[in-house]
Order: C-alpha cells, then sequence, then structure tokens
C-alpha cells in the first residue's frame, strides 16, 4: 500500500515539476512538502547507507571517463573554462544529486521493486523516471542522449548496493560539470532567481 502511495507521489512530484516555472513558486513549494511527506512514507527504507564496497571502484572509473566526455562538449561549445560560479555551484549540486538519488533510488526505485518483485523492470522504470526529471523542452533531444547512460548505470548500481551518497556525489560532479561546459550564464542565478 504504501509503496503505491510513494510511486504516485513521485508521479505527482515529476508532473508538477514539468509544469513549475520558477523555483520561488507554489508548484515548488508543493514538490517540497511532498518530498517530505515521501521521506516520512518511505524513511524506514531510504537507504543511506554507507558501505560502498561493491560499487565504489566502477562510480569512480564512470565518472573519471565521463569527465572527458564533458569537457569534449565544453570545447565543442567553445565554453571550456571554469567560471566564477562553479565554485558554489558544486557543494550545492553535491546535496542536490543526493537528494535527487534519494528521490529516485531509495523511495522510487525501491517502491517499484517491492511492487513489481522484478529487479530488470524496476532498473528500466527507474531510469526513465530520472530521465524523464532532466528533460525540459528547451534540450530535450540532446540532453537526452547524454543522460541515459547515467541513468542507467546509477541506477544499477544501487540496485547492486543501494548507497544514495557515493551515487549522489557521481551525479553532482557530473552534473556541475555539464552546467559549465554547456552553458554560458550563471546557472545559479538562471535556476535560483528566474524561470526554468
Amino acid at each position: 500500500m504504501y509503496d503505491l502511495l510513494a510511486i504516485l507521489i513521485c508521479v505527482a512530484i515529476l508532473i508538477i515539476y514539468l509544469n513549475t516555472k520558477k523555483y520561488y513558486s507554489i508548484q515548488a513549494l508543493s514538490i517540497i512538502l511532498l518530498f517530505i511527506v515521501l521521506i516520512i512514507l518511505k524513511i524506514k527504507e531510504i537507504s543511506l547507507n554507507l558501505n560502498f564496497d561493491k560499487i565504489l571502484l566502477p562510480v569512480i572509473i564512470f565518472t573519471v571517463i565521463a569527465i572527458p566526455v564533458l569537457i569534449y562538449l565544453g570545447y565543442k561549445n567553445h565554453l571550456l573554462r571554469i567560471p566564477k560560479w562553479f565554485f558554489p555551484l558544486l557543494p550545492l549540486y553535491l546535496i542536490f544529486g543526493i537528494g535527487q538519488q534519494i528521490l529516485y533510488q531509495s523511495i522510487f526505485h525501491n517502491s517499484i521493486n517491492h511492487l513489481l518483485n522484478n529487479q530488470i523492470l524496476s532498473v528500466l522504470l527507474t531510469s526513465i523516471f530520472f530521465i524523464a526529471f532532466h528533460i525540459d523542452k528547451k534540450h530535450h533531444y540532446r540532453l537526452l542522449k547524454i543522460i541515459t547512460i547515467p541513468a542507467i548505470f546509477w541506477t544499477i548500481m544501487f540496485a547492486i548496493q543501494p548507497n544514495v551518497i557515493i551515487l549522489g556525489i557521481s551525479h553532482g560532479i557530473l552534473a556541475s560539470l555539464y552546467y559549465i561546459f554547456e552553458f554560458k550564464k550563471n546557472i545559479i542565478k538562471q535556476e535560483v532567481f528566474i524561470s526554468k
């Protein structure tokens, strides 16, 4: 019962998020409130597991391989520089990365897996859910190519060993690099103060 409710709340968060124009809005507040409800509902299952011996090396290798790919994107977009706003962006995205992994993996993946009792299908559905959060109207085809492999990889890693911290760190590092090599404008000002 709680698993189905958690999945429905996750889908509601996704729908609200995709229709949110500004981060300072009623929609953003409702996302935060629904996320808090999810945490309360699934507190026993949220995996802040500190064991990562099985996934540490693959996650490090994946992250290290992805960094030159993102640097290449920056070179291709003539944005091969480290702007001043990268340094506040990185810790912010490390926190967001862990928070997103809690939502996508600890809550959504675990709930789907409990209902279906099929790890492969759960990984597939969680990856689709993850991708859906990262696709916007402006960049959907380009970002789809970039986010699909990490979404599947991080979900498989979570299925092997549920550690949202190591996955969130990888997610935060790669998301920060993606933004500095993909956008000319200060993404912190754009995301926090201006509409999406």
